[in-house]
């Protein structure tokens, strides 16, 4: 019988190949879950600190102050506060980005119109239903912008729908035009407190569920306006 040998065996390449990664490496670039994680709490505590602060105002104003919340209250300047801000952003928004104008006109001439009515008693002073007048014609003018600029309002429009912050802003908006509205009728106060009704414990009931709408709206305008003046063209 003839001894079968086998054939020598050369050296081992021990070399990775090019054009894949090592798995101490690929362990080494792959984010931590902490990397993925940290944005999304970071939001969740910096939306919780603004819901406390707002908050804090409605307790400074009853219990601080003893009010019964007036039309003319803390709470109300504080959404009107936070209207102007969220209009200010949107309109740094059209002025620096002009690929985004359309839109930005838009919307804030929106929520200018919000602002205006939430202003009503300024121009009930000239006559009642004034705030009606100067609503419109922000509403006119915005909308003829926006159509006129079709390149810079309708796809703008349709990506912010795909943005992160929308369901924000439309959480904001269905708790501002729905569920306070609904929350805030007589009928549901009267039934509840009957003979011992108290008009400041319905105020307060609206008053702090619209103020919180607006909390969240303009945390989710703040969120994508922010996003987009660090991106994308800017104004020369």
């Amino acid at each position: 019988m003839h001894s079968s040998q086998s054939a020598p065996m050369g050296p081992i390449d021990t070399t990775w190949p090019q054009d894949s990664v090592p798995p101490s490496a690929a362990r080494a670039v792959a984010p931590s879950l902490w990397q993925q994680m940290r944005p999304a709490v970071y939001r969740f505590l910096g939306l919780s600190l603004f819901l406390a602060l707002a908050a804090g105002v409605i307790h400074f104003e009853v219990v601080a102050l003893g009010s019964h919340v007036p039309e003319s209250s803390l709470i109300e300047y504080m959404q009107e506060s936070l209207l102007a801000l969220i209009v200010g952003l949107f309109g740094a928004l059209a002025y620096r980005r002009p690929d985004l104008r359309g839109f930005a006109v838009l919307v804030g001439g929106f929520f200018l119109c919000l602002l205006i009515r939430e202003l009503d008693q300024l121009f009930d002073a000239i006559y009642h239903g004034a705030w009606k007048v100067p609503a419109y014609t922000v509403a006119f003018a915005a909308i003829y912008y926006a159509v006129k600029h079709r390149d810079s309002s309708a796809q703008p429009l349709v990506r912010y729908t795909q943005h992160q912050s929308f369901g924000l802003m439309l959480a904001g908006m269905a708790l501002l035009m729905v569920f306070s509205r609904l929350f805030g009728m007589g009928v549901l106060w009267d039934t509840l407190m009957g003979e011992q009704y108290v008009r400041g414990v319905k105020s307060l009931a609206e008053e702090g569920t619209e103020l919180a709408a607006y909390s969240l709206i303009f945390c989710a305008a703040l969120w994508y306006v922010l996003e987009q003046l660090k991106s994308g063209p800017r104004r020369r």
